[in-house]
């Protein structure tokens, strides 16, 4: 399908990562952050977190390397399988600005890499940005692939049981675009049912395709870094901090993510890595140092991260993709749960009992598995890359059946 000229758009949610090289903006960002610092160390030596605001450690050139790691991830699968593809990187929302989507019969290939795609918000409707790229879907006759892709759920409670029923509107939005769509592949099963419910089109399973940034670049574990029974374990850490969610979940839980971290040290002897993936969680290291708990900042794009992920015995992550990197490497990893997305990535490993609500968080739980996993770790490390094997399978098969011949 396609021609030799035509190109195909990696369409993600940071498929074009915005650096900043304005040093002036990068020192006034450093200033601002260096003073709030000051005013929430205070804030904490009176446990007073009331105050934390993400907002206040986001700058224009703010990204998640989450969704980095996919765009690379997604592109790398398909210039495996088809040489010669040539990419445009474009960001969610700015399709609109893509040359090759101008003519009403463009015949761009558009993939639309990973993520929480389509987004529920509390009222379980539909991210404005499904409807605004569906307008420009059909006006050119384009028809893109839904590869790897998600739907988040902010707010999910891992005790909820009730599948979401979406608003009318949106559920012919959704059935509209799923008909335009050429290939539809998804992260996890809930996914997947939500989806199935508005095509006839079969929505395949293929899992997230950070979970082989590792396999794809060749970052290797050495043979013995994991052995459950280290003197010394590293214990990676990651907590969500570049949202409204994240930022009430950090509020009410910081102090006891602190003390209980504090309570595992003490215990295990561990060493801690707290991993950057946004910049507005360059804040949460800084503040648990305040309560003199010290760990090492691993922060840098996700080909640095993962040089660090590699040496951990065990992760802690509030962000789904810490935990997707963590079994890149294959990592076992606790998750710090605050949307179904985190859920529907244990539940593909069977690993469920590692997936923990942060909304409800309970010290006791963390302390149990963390304890469990450092005790005997390998079952679980072979749980978690015999399916990321299969996973990468079903992936690169998925691929293939693209088609493309650009």
């Amino acid at each position: 399908m396609g021609t030799k000229d035509q190109e195909t758009i990696i369409y993600g949610a940071e498929a074009n990562s915005r650096f900043c090289a304005d040093w002036q903006q990068k020192l006034h960002d450093e200033v601002k952050r260096a003073l709030l610092y000051l005013i929430y160390r205070r804030q904490l030596s009176r446990d007073d977190y009331s105050k934390l605001d993400y907002r206040d450690y986001l700058s224009a050139h703010s990204f998640n390397m989450g969704d980095v790691a996919i765009a690379d991830t997604v592109s790398a699968f398909v210039r495996e399988a088809f040489a010669e593809t040539n990419f445009d990187y474009v960001n969610w929302g700015e399709l609109r600005q893509v040359p090759a989507l101008s003519s009403v019969q463009s015949d761009a290939e558009i993939i639309i890499a990973g993520s929480g795609y389509i987004s529920l918000d509390h009222d379980n409707r539909l991210a404005n940005r499904i409807d605004k790229d569906r307008q420009l879907i059909k006006d050119t006759h384009a028809r893109p692939v839904l590869f790897g892709i998600g739907v988040n759920r902010p707010h999910y409670d891992l005790a909820e049981t009730e599948e979401p029923v979406i608003d009318g509107t949106d559920e012919q939005i959704l059935s509209d675009f799923l008909s335009m769509c050429r290939s539809i592949s998804v992260r996890d099963t809930f996914s997947q049912n939500l989806l199935q419910r508005y095509t006839e089109k079969k929505v395949e399973l293929i899992g997230d395709p950070a979970l082989h940034y590792a396999s794809l670049h060749q970052v290797r574990r050495k043979p013995d870094a994991i052995n459950g029974k280290l003197k010394h374990p590293v214990i990676g850490i990651n907590f969500n901090f570049h949202g409204p969610t994240s930022n009430a979940i950090m509020r009410k839980n910081l102090k006891a993510y602190i003390t209980v971290l504090k309570e595992i040290q003490q215990t295990t002897g561990c060493s801690y890595r707290y991993f950057v993936h946004h910049e507005s969680a360059e804040a949460i290291p800084k503040l648990m140092a305040a309560k003199h708990l010290h760990v090492k900042v691993i922060r840098g794009n996700p080909a640095k991260l993962f040089a660090d992920y590699v040496e951990l015995d065990l992760h802690i992550g509030g962000m789904l993709h810490s935990c997707i990197f963590a079994h890149s490497v294959d990592v076992p990893s606790i998750a710090l749960a605050y949307d179904i997305k985190h859920h529907g990535f244990f539940e593909l490993f069977g690993l469920e009992e590692n997936c923990l609500s942060s909304i409800n968080f309970e010290p006791d739980a963390l302390k149990e598995r963390v304890y469990a996993l450092l005790a005997d770790s390998e079952p679980t490390i072979r749980i978690i890359r015999e399916k990321r094997q299969e996973l990468e399978m079903l992936t690169r098969n998925f691929t293939q059946s693209l088609n493309l011949t650009n």
